[in-house]
């Protein structure tokens, strides 16, 4: 650790990037180094041994020595990224919808191999839990997400309505309707960067076969987990709020992602609706220009979460 900082604060290359950042930059940077250090103590505070005034010493230098650590390193990615130019001049050939659509089913072709290796797919415990929940086997509880286990019972009773099987009716189209919605949130954020114009170097075309050729990605999606699904929803969500940064008068398009993503994210984990109580000040701090847009739909998204663990709860 003592090498690796004693590099970053003598580096030459480390010193002009230093020298090159913007206020708020740096700001941020040491803002979001701070809190992860503090996280990183907190959250294994088991593996420290002493006592008393020593475990507050330990405590301090291991904070100090992340934040120290991780500026650096958190500080050279935003002025790498901050400052790449991928954007290209060249004209749309295609429309955004088109190209989305090729993205989804190029995906999905890709993926069909894993589906059919694991098939009907790879059921984790929680789903396997959600499933006999779906069909009557348990009794309904929210220890798994009650909303997400509608949806595997809906898509579920589809399948053995069309193909009489439990695997190849009921499991296997959960599955495929999971695949669906990760190769349309993918889709979705590639039409963006499109819409964008962040086209140089071949970009997008590396991001297609990043999403569609890299195993993890084919795994993630044949695999029945309401984290696969929570993931697609924090994706499109982040693309619909990026997308309002550039937009002067908020689409309607993407005022409807950003309600339902937003809604979903509050719903489908617990956890997720203080994380966007947390970033609804940011939200309204940052977008000054969809301010109002924003108000309305975060107290429509916090009205009808509170809803919705209130008294159907």
């Amino acid at each position: 650790m003592v090498i690796i900082l004693w590099f970053f604060l003598k580096s030459d290359r480390i010193q002009t990037i230093r020298q090159g950042q913007e206020k708020t930059e740096k700001i941020v940077v040491n803002l979001i180094a701070g809190v992860f250090a503090a996280f990183w103590v907190m959250g294994n505070y088991d593996v420290y041994q002493e006592k008393g005034i020593f475990l507050i010493i330990q405590y301090a230098v291991s904070m100090l020595g992340i934040y120290l650590l991780l500026r650096e390193c958190i500080g050279i990615l935003v002025y790498k990224l901050s400052r790449c130019n991928l954007r290209s001049a060249d004209i749309q050939k295609i429309s955004p919808f088109r190209l989305g659509i090729c993205v989804f089913f190029i995906c999905i072709l890709c993926w069909l191999p894993y589906f059919l290796a694991y098939y009907p797919g790879i059921i984790t415990d929680d789903a396997e839990w959600q499933l006999e929940q779906a069909i009557g086997l348990r009794s309904f509880s929210n220890h798994q997400p009650w909303i997400h286990t509608m949806f595997h019972r809906l898509f579920y009773k589809i399948g053995y309505y069309l193909f009489h099987t439990v695997n190849a009716g009921g499991v296997a189209v959960c599955v495929v309707v999971q695949m669906g919605v990760m190769a349309a949130a993918f889709a979705y954020l590639i039409t963006t960067f499109y819409r964008e114009h962040m086209k140089r170097g071949g970009f997008l075309y590396g991001c297609v076969i990043y999403f569609a050729l890299i195993p993890f990605h084919a795994l993630y999606a044949v695999t029945l987990w309401k984290d696969v699904a929570m993931g697609a929803v924090v994706l499109c969500f982040s693309v619909s709020v990026w997308r309002m940064t550039g937009e002067r008068k908020v689409g309607i398009g993407t005022s409807l992602i950003f309600l339902i993503m937003g809604l979903l994210l509050c719903i489908l984990r617990s956890n997720g609706f203080y994380a966007y109580l947390l970033c609804v000040p940011f939200f309204l701090f940052f977008l000054k220009r969809n301010r109002r847009s924003i108000l309305l739909f975060s107290v429509m998204t916090i009205a009808l979460t509170l809803f919705y663990k209130g008294p159907p709860y």
